[in-house]
């Protein structure tokens, strides 16, 4: 069992090399859940170099231990208006240990955008089917992309 979450915060573009060391620690099927495609290490670590990072907003979820990030999560606008694509990940040795529900629940009740109501995932994974339904979450599925989608509580200020 890994050690448990010491921090949650925001990610920005001077944490590029944690979460590159993060996305490498994922296995073939890891990728192509994350990326839509399995991506080699090189072409990881080029993704991470070439990504804007006003584009989108990013989370992570720290050990104080040395595997450093356990979870980052991102989010993108879509062309739906308060509609955000979701991305998370979380480290292998660390998964089943709540490190995505944690991330999930942070970025929610520490929203400051009140129009943020829904988060979409293309494919949706199991797990965040879970996770949605633990945190309370509306889940509706849909045949085309985006498959999943996770209705959020209201926003409170």
């Amino acid at each position: 069992m890994y050690p448990l979450i010491t921090e949650i915060g925001t990610l920005d573009v001077g944490h590029r090399h944690a979460l590159q060391l993060h996305l490498m620690t994922l296995e073939k099927d890891d990728r192509y859940a994350r990326f839509g495609r399995t991506l080699c290490d090189d072409a990881v670590l080029a993704w991470v170099q070439g990504m804007d990072w006003n584009q989108s907003r990013w989370w992570g979820a720290w050990s104080a231990a040395d595997i450093g990030l356990l979870g980052a999560l991102q989010l993108t606008p879509t062309s739906y208006p308060g509609v955000n694509e979701l991305a998370l990940t979380v480290h292998p040795k660390a998964r089943r240990l709540g490190v995505a529900t944690s991330l999930l629940k942070y970025v929610v009740e520490t929203r400051t955008d009140a129009n943020l109501a829904t988060l979409v995932c293309e494919n949706g994974h199991p797990a965040i089917l879970r996770m949605a339904k633990a945190l309370g979450w509306n889940v509706r599925l849909q045949e085309e992309a985006p498959r999943v989608w996770l209705e959020l509580p209201a926003h409170i200020n």
